[in-house]
């Protein structure tokens, strides 16, 4: 039996054989190799120049980022002609206006006209014949018209004293009905209101002013001429009367005009944001926003309160 130093002694040997020791077939393949020039250094690249860098990271920047910033921002110019066009309306572009509107209860009378478009809101407010907010009662429209023409208004309760106006916008483009609307003092007479949107003028707050309520609230305006009321009527939405002369004021936000009324009596019409103190006036009527008309007899001073002072207004052109 081999001792356990014995094949230690052997296993060392066999190591060192295989170290030192190359079997002939692997010596004949490395001598070939030799031979051929296997084993020879490999010679070194030329290096790269400057212009052959720049080329080269140039190369790489174009795949990393193939449009130029030039194009980036012309893309972007594009997509945003493209987004403003889309949104933009397919014919025109609305103007929006303020009117005022007078509203005859009599039978045979003909209702209101508010202009709407789409996209855009309309408030629609109510007054009496001297400017006084009429609380909107109750809103009613048929229920065929739920589909072009949305309304909304706060109804009264015992929190909510309600308001004087309500707000209409039309979800067709080409919309066309009417409403109906009770308001407070004359509850008992439903005010029609027509609408028709697709305008290239909507009304963008439409004060709907009813003939013979609130009378009694002010000892002005008793028994007036309904000319009057037109041209005032007209004034308060900026409309001076046709044919009238406009007058120079020394304060701009007093207008005045010149205009022979229905007797062929010159008479001076007065618009201002500003109360006249003097001289009295023959006819007068307020807009929902605080704006007066007035017709005076001709006088080339006017006594007005501005902002609580009492100035001096004159007038000149007539």
């Amino acid at each position: 039996m081999i001792c356990k130093q014995s094949l230690i002694a052997l296993s060392l040997l066999a190591v060192l054989e295989g170290i030192f020791f190359t079997p002939p077939c692997l010596a004949a393949v490395q001598q070939s190799n030799a031979d051929d020039g296997v084993n020879q250094p490999i010679p070194e690249l030329p290096g790269l120049t400057d212009e052959d860098k720049k080329q080269a990271f140039k190369e790489v920047q174009d795949d990393i980022n193939p449009i130029t910033p030039d194009g980036v921002r012309e893309l972007r110019r594009k997509a945003d002609e493209v987004e403003q066009a889309a949104s933009a309306p397919p014919k025109f572009v609305p103007k929006p206006v303020t009117s005022s509107l007078l509203v005859d209860l009599k039978p045979g009378s003909t209702p209101p006209v508010v202009r709407l478009s789409k996209g855009y809101i309309t408030n629609v407010v109510f007054v009496d014949q001297m400017g006084n907010p009429l609380i909107v009662k109750h809103v009613s429209k048929p229920g065929n018209q739920n589909q072009i023409v949305q309304v909304d208004w706060i109804k009264p309760d015992k929190d909510n004293p309600g308001q004087n106006n309500f707000q209409i916008t039309p979800i067709d483009t080409y919309a066309m009905g009417n409403i109906s609307v009770r308001v407070d003092g004359v509850e008992n007479v439903p005010i029609s209101v027509t609408f028709v949107s697709g305008q290239r003028v909507y009304d963008d707050r439409a004060d709907i002013r009813i003939k013979g309520v609130g009378f009694g609230m002010s000892g002005h305006g008793m028994g007036l001429p309904g000319d009057a009321d037109t041209v005032l009527i007209s004034l308060l939405s900026g409309v001076p009367p046709d044919n009238s002369v406009q007058l120079d004021s020394s304060i701009p936000d007093v207008e005045a005009w010149k205009f022979k009324d229905s007797d062929g009596k010159d008479c001076f019409w007065i618009r201002s944001k500003w109360t006249l103190l003097s001289p009295a006036f023959l006819a007068t009527r307020q807009s929902s926003d605080g704006t007066h008309a007035y017709k005076i007899n001709p006088t080339p001073v006017l006594n007005m309160s501005i902002n609580g002072v009492q100035t001096m207004v004159t007038l000149a052109g007539y």
